[in-house]
């Protein structure tokens, strides 16, 4: 199965068409969530012109993430998570019609503009599609112990196998959108007891888990996820707070939530900096023929760089998570854990951009909280690193 995913994810990088071809399939199954013929139809085509659009004039780029509870000493909930992603990043600018709405899924009425028509503080947007392959693990409190030992309510063994992709929409006014789909499964199928058994026998010489056995059990799952950030408020030109509202919907996990960014240090506008890359202005401006005065000076500042704290706390409330409560649609997992209704996640780290390179480093606290303890003791502690890089 990791094979075969894999190399799904391979061949669409490689071949448009299969992209085309993915990105139907999901958002069919969005269409089909939201239960309207109109929306599959709709979304469909304009999706799959406006990523051969993006594709055709775009910046190549690879995206490492990396989570472990190692930074932490601990091995326990969730110990690890790794994802590699493929970024098509546009070098087009666009603006909004008079007439054009944004919608929910907003950037799809937007006309191509030269550089030159974003002067003077003029509102534009870039945009940017991702393909990804991923794999999260989660464990009990203690791996020592065999199935007939975890103790009821302790969390269950499980891992999350799936691929996706996401598009994201910047505004030069701070806003930002992100929404995609995860088409994976759950249980033996996302290969979890193999990749941890390994890691613990030949890289770490940590102790051997012994629980897999009573892992959940298979289960295929999507999840559509959307992210909104309304802008930012700049206080001082060293700082800066940022709000974003999120959810995710699918037999996987299906939640909701809202948070606050706090940025200190050197960075320029959310704009620039989540968009991780000037380099690719130089390419827009020469494709342009022209220098405009916006033009040159986002040309002329390609290699400023970002350097600064961030400390992000952020809160869910979760409808359903098959990782704790199994399948939806498979209730025969012999272990299964409590629902944990609400979920207050803290992290705090450093962030350095700089031309086509990107890095972040943070440490991560995840507290679960029900009706009966305000604060799990067991909470998740992992570190998170992020590579991001172009070529």
């Amino acid at each position: 199965m990791a094979l075969q995913t894999f190399d799904m994810i391979t061949r669409c990088f490689a071949l448009p068409a299969v992209c085309g071809g993915l990105v139907r399939l999901a958002l069919a199954c969005l269409a089909l969530g939201a239960g309207t013929a109109a929306c599959a139809q709709g979304y469909l085509g304009k999706l799959q012109d406006d990523f051969n659009e993006v594709k055709a004039l775009s910046q190549r780029r690879h995206r490492l993430e990396y989570e472990n509870d190692v930074f932490f000493k601990t091995d326990r909930n969730y110990t690890d998570g790794v994802r590699y992603g493929y970024k098509y990043v546009g070098l087009r600018q666009y603006r909004k019609p008079p007439d054009a709405s944004e919608g929910f899924l907003p950037g799809f009425n937007l006309d191509p503009v030269s550089s030159e028509a974003c002067a003077n503080g003029k509102l534009c947007y870039h945009k940017s599609y991702t393909f990804y392959v991923g794999q999260s693990m989660y464990t009990p409190s203690n791996i020592r112990l065999p199935p007939e030992q975890i103790p009821p309510g302790d969390r269950p063994y499980a891992a999350w196998l799936y691929a996706g992709f996401y598009r994201e929409l910047f505004a030069s006014d701070g806003r930002y959108w992100r929404y995609g789909l995860d088409l994976g499964c759950i249980g033996p199928c996302a290969q979890g007891e193999q990749v941890q058994t390994f890691i613990h026998r030949n890289i770490t010489n940590s102790p051997i888990p012994q629980g897999w056995s009573a892992q959940i059990h298979n289960e295929l799952g999507v999840v559509f996820r959307y992210e909104y950030v309304p802008g930012s408020w700049q206080p001082l030109p060293y700082l800066d707070l940022t709000p974003h509202f999120q959810f995710g919907a699918g037999n996987i996990q299906t939640y909701a939530g809202t948070g606050v960014t706090l940025r200190l240090g050197r960075f320029r506008s959310n704009y620039l900096t989540q968009w991780h890359s000037n380099h690719p202005l130089e390419a827009l401006a020469a494709a342009d023929g022209v220098k405009s005065d916006a033009g040159w000076q986002l040309w002329r500042n390609k290699d400023d760089f970002d350097l600064y704290w961030f400390a992000r706390l952020h809160g869910d409330a979760v409808l359903y998570n098959a990782l704790e409560q199994g399948g939806m649609f498979n209730r025969s997992s012999p272990v299964i854990g409590r629902a944990r209704p609400f979920i207050v996640e803290g992290e705090s780290g450093v962030a350095l951009h700089h031309g086509d390179f990107s890095f972040s480093f943070s440490l991560v606290r995840r507290n679960f909280a029900d009706v009966l303890r305000l604060w799990n003791p067991q909470s998740d502690k992992f570190g998170r690193l992020v590579l991001e890089w172009g070529f």
